[in-house]
């Protein structure tokens, strides 16, 4: 037998819950979920190439970008380059609140292609 649905008797009917979830996130201030995604695809066009290399958006929250960075050199530069990177994001439909930036500095994932130096020269 398959499986149907209690008949709804008196009940509001039901909702789809990215109907409100979609509500609550733009009331924390969290933009759409797609936002991120594009934002990381665009992220090498705002910062440049190079910088795009050590460094990626996390989250946004209340106006507030999230960047990972792998050095504390190129935090840094990226804070040098933070008002110029804040009016970029005001050109972007998804990104018009975002006001500031806050870095973090340490890598999720390591860019480093080939064996670490560690392991150089032996046969582990």
């Amino acid at each position: 037998m398959p499986w149907r649905p209690l008949p709804i008797v008196g009940g509001p009917p039901p909702v789809r819950v990215d109907e409100p979830l979609a509500r609550l996130l733009r009331h924390l201030g969290v933009p759409e979920s797609s936002a991120l995604s594009t934002l990381t695809d665009a992220w090498a066009e705002l910062v440049g190439p190079t910088m795009a290399e050590h460094t990626d958006p996390v989250t946004v929250h209340h106006g507030t970008l999230v960047v990972r960075v792998d050095d504390p050199a190129w935090a840094a530069q990226l804070r040098w380059m933070q008002a110029q990177l804040v009016e970029r994001l005001a050109a972007t439909p998804a990104f018009e609140s975002v006001q500031r930036i806050e870095l973090r500095v340490g890598s999720a994932t390591p860019r480093r292609v080939g064996p670490s130096p560690r392991n150089r020269g032996t046969n582990c």
